[in-house]
């Protein structure tokens, strides 16, 4: 990720490590994630727990030749009263130097942040790590926060979530808060307030696993649960560059004659005709608009969605936009000719089967040229 020049800053939880030591000195914790009272022996513990993950983390980064810092840039305050009770060296972030953590970056010093942060006048307080990394996020005004945990990720009901908006996640947590793994619910929180700030998107995806981080952040489908924001999906019209990722989508489908077989030179001859989904930076799905403004219609053509990404809406959201530009433009219809995907546009986008002489006159003759015997549909939508 560094080769690739994608910044990077860590921040750690002590959790799993404070448990465990905690039961080694055979001492009763009155916190663990920095989420309430803190006793003396417990902070004092969650000292020793931060300093062991510390030296582990480091002397990881060493081994492979990477530059790191430890810091004083977050200082933290106390955390206060909360609920009539004094959150005692519970802390909470007071304020980030972000110039010198951005000067670090520049230089390619990897910063790593401990949950275990000084105030002001020099205490230690613990703050709660997923805490800390959002706060961080939105300093530094990230593109993503990625948090690491010991599940696959967000649960809820019992089902595991791999794609939720932030529309969806907030009123969950608003309205339904138990229905969220009580183990996950921390970070989906505060993945919701980053989100809310201003960060595109949060990911919690299972720090157990292999490559799972590089896996989560370079393929199109990741591993573990992603909450983003309403500009995360978004629907834009291609150029020329898209060429050949639309050939590249459309040719397997195009093999099993469920598209019209398309060459990379037609594409890019139709090119101002497609549009395409775009989700976290890569094109999941296509589509082509023909417009015949002389019949008051337009053909949507090519609907293709990669496979991973069927069956979760965005062959309808493609399906809906489209019926929102032939509006806008004042067509009165919207046509579309499937050989295997009548039920989609029957059933799930509200299409009516049509016949030949719906069709324009150019669009029955390459549908008769094509030998390909299309159904057809159509949506009245002015």
């Amino acid at each position: 990720m560094r080769n690739l020049s994608i910044k990077i800053v860590i921040v750690f939880g002590i959790g799993e490590q404070l448990k465990k030591l905690a039961n080694k000195e055979n001492v009763t914790l009155s916190d663990v994630h920095g989420e309430g009272v803190i006793d003396r022996e417990s902070l004092a513990l969650a000292i020793r727990a931060a300093a062991h993950v510390s030296h582990i983390t480091t002397q990881g980064l060493t081994q492979k030749g990477i530059k790191y810092s430890l810091s004083n840039t977050v200082r933290a305050t106390e955390m206060g009263i909360v609920g009539g009770e004094d959150q005692i060296n519970r802390g909470k972030v007071d304020k980030i130097d972000i110039d010198f953590i951005s000067h670090q970056l520049k230089e390619a010093i990897l910063p790593i942040f401990s949950p275990i942060a000084f105030s002001r006048s020099g205490d230690s307080l613990h703050i709660n790590s997923d805490d800390l990394a959002a706060e961080l996020a939105i300093g530094l005004n990230a593109s993503k926060l990625i948090y690491l945990s010991l599940h696959p990720g967000i649960t809820i009901n019992g089902i595991f979530i791999r794609n939720i908006t932030f529309d969806d996640i907030q009123k969950t947590c608003d309205e339904n808060p138990q229905s969220i793994d009580e183990d996950m619910r921390s970070k989906t929180y505060h993945s919701v307030k980053a989100i809310a700030r201003g960060i595109p998107r949060a990911h919690i995806i299972d720090g157990r696993l292999y490559d799972g981080l590089l896996t989560e952040v370079f393929s199109s489908g990741g591993i573990g649960t992603m909450i983003h924001g309403n500009e995360y999906q978004q629907i834009r019209k291609a150029v020329d560059t898209d060429a050949q990722i639309i050939y590249n989508i459309t040719k397997t489908a195009a093999k099993d004659e469920i598209l019209k077989p398309r060459t990379h030179d037609s594409i890019m001859d139709e090119i101002n005709s497609f549009y395409v989904l775009v989700i976290d930076e890569s094109i999941v799905a296509c589509s082509c608009l023909v417009d015949y403004p002389d019949d008051a219609l337009m053909e949507l053509a090519a609907v293709y969605v990669l496979p991973f990404y069927q069956g979760k809406g965005a062959g309808k959201k493609m399906v809906d936009f489209a019926c929102s530009q032939a509006i806008c433009l004042g067509r009165k219809k919207i046509i579309a000719l499937t050989t295997q995907s009548f039920s989609f546009f029957y059933e799930i986008c509200g299409f009516s089967e049509g016949t030949k002489k719906d069709l324009p006159k150019l669009c029955l003759q390459t549908l008769l040229e094509s030998n390909r015997n299309s159904k057809i549909l159509f949506k009245n939508i002015n």
